[in-house]
C-alpha cells in the first residue's frame, strides 16, 4: 500500500502514527516533493530540528524507526507517496 491519503496508510497496511515524521510530510503537499533542508524557512526550522520516530527503507526493512532529527540528520529530502520493490532485470543477451 502506497504511503499516500493524508498518510493513514503505510507499506504493510500499518497506520502512521501521529508523531511520526512520514504522517506529516504526506499532508505537506500532494504528490513526491524535494526540500532542500538547509535552506528551509524559520517556522519550518522548529519542526525540522525536533527528532521525531522515522523510518528509513534502505538496505534492512522492516526496521524499527528511528528518533531522527530531519535537519541534524539529512541536508536533502525527498519524500516519495509511492515507492515499489526492486525487481531484477533480464541478463543482457
Amino acid at each position: 500500500m502506497p504511503f499516500h491519503h493524508r498518510a493513514t496508510s503505510c507499506p504493510g497496511g500499518r497506520s502512521a502514527r501521529s508523531n511520526e515524521q512520514e504522517r506529516f510530510l504526506n499532508r505537506v503537499r500532494p504528490g513526491d516533493f524535494f526540500q532542500d533542508l538547509r535552506t528551509s524557512p524559520a517556522p519550518a526550522r522548529t519542526w525540522l530540528n525536533t527528532p521525531r520516530p522515522t523510518r528509513s527503507i534502505g538496505t534492512s526493512y522492516p526496521e524499527r524507526p528511528h528518533w531522527i532529527a530531519l535537519a541534524d540528520s539529512h541536508d536533502v529530502l525527498f519524500h516519495l507517496r509511492h515507492v515499489t520493490s526492486a525487481r531484477l532485470l533480464s541478463p543482457p543477451t
